[in-house]
């Protein structure tokens, strides 16, 4: 598989399984955290989002991981190979972002100027 999709809940483990794939397979990773949100957590507009979504999958290998289901799946989906649901217990996802709230430091999924609990 050189196009994996990854989907699930906020703090279902999407960047950490990204993250880790990404090495093992040698793959480069599309956080589309990273290309909807611009520094200070202000929203790209619709189309500019789209446009690098749209950019980002053209290749022949990647790894993408996050939800915007509306603004994505269409471009995604069709070109993935294998799509991932993590499924992960509320219990679970629940102490993920609890954790998140007092991290002081950056994560590689977000864009600068995007620190955790500063949304």
């Amino acid at each position: 598989m050189r196009r994996i999709n990854i989907l699930g809940s906020a703090g279902s483990g999407k960047s950490t399984l990204a993250l880790r794939l990404g090495e093992k397979r040698h793959l480069p990773i599309i956080h589309l955290d990273r290309l909807f949100w611009e520094p200070g957590w202000q929203k790209t507009d619709k189309a500019v989002f789209r446009q690098r979504v749209e950019q980002a999958v053209s290749g022949d290998a990647w790894i993408c991981e996050g939800n915007y289901a509306s603004q994505t799946f269409a471009l995604r989906m069709p070109r993935a190979e294998l799509t991932v649901w993590l499924d992960t217990p509320r219990l679970i996802f629940a102490l993920c972002i609890a954790r998140r709230s007092v991290r002081t430091s950056d994560r590689p999924d977000l864009p600068a100027g995007c620190r955790e609990g500063n949304v």
